[in-house]
């Protein structure tokens, strides 16, 4: 069953909130409402091609790679089960993804069939007046791909994880954000990625050369690649 859904907003400069709508669909442009909506969902669920030095090959579908990217939850070390970092801008947005589709189409066994299933709806039983909503979906769907936050940009940049421990600096464990819709958001203080790792509360940063000790202080284990003959 398709429910109703209140469209995706997103603030204005001017303070006001301005609905997500896509492509204004009038009555009597039903097919090409189909179309945009079979082009979104085939964005975000289809493995695409890409070209790397020179020649083509199939990489999986964005949605796919969004779940491949999330490190997180817990891992067997020697002394049990222990947490490992995670990749919170992510994981926000598989949520927000899963979320929705599931308002959408309750019935399914993953993100990417409830989608079918939502454009196997519309296609079968879509009206002209149900252009206006078909196109809210379909430009929401194409913004997780190709929005600001979207996963494109987001796999694009530098990767940032979170860690649960409280900050050595200050001893803050959580800090406050404001997430794309304008909210006050809760995240873990400590932000690691490649070129560092930062405290959201208090600003200390450790550069990649204190990871070791950073390490050894939040009790973490310290894995190194080696190589031998």
């Amino acid at each position: 069953m398709i429910h109703r859904h209140q469209p995706r907003t997103e603030n204005r400069s001017d303070g006001h909130s301005e609905a997500i709508t896509g492509h204004p669909g009038a009555d009597g442009q039903l097919r090409p409402a189909l179309h945009r909506l079979t082009d979104a969902i085939a964005l975000l669920c289809d493995p695409h091609l890409e070209v790397v030095a020179g020649r083509h090959r199939h990489t999986p579908s964005w949605y796919q790679q969004l779940r491949d990217s999330l490190a997180g939850g817990q891992s067997e070390g020697g002394g049990g089960a222990r947490l490992v970092p995670i990749w919170a801008d992510a994981l926000d947005l598989l949520i927000e993804i899963d979320t929705a589709v599931a308002c959408w189409q309750p019935a399914g066994t993953s993100t990417p069939d409830r989608l079918r299933a939502i454009e196997h709806h519309w296609t079968t039983t879509g009206r002209p007046q149900d252009c206006r909503q078909i196109d809210q979906i379909s430009g929401i769907v194409t913004s997780w791909v190709t929005g600001q936050g979207g996963i494109r940009r987001l796999l694009t940049e530098e990767r940032r994880w979170t860690l649960p421990n409280p900050c050595p600096a200050c001893g803050t464990a959580i800090a406050y954000r404001k997430d794309s819709g304008g909210a006050t958001v809760r995240i873990p203080a400590l932000q690691i990625s490649p070129t560092g790792c930062a405290c959201a509360a208090c600003r200390t940063v450790w550069p990649p050369d204190k990871f070791e000790w950073l390490a050894r202080v939040l009790g973490y284990e310290m894995r190194y690649n080696t190589t031998g003959s």
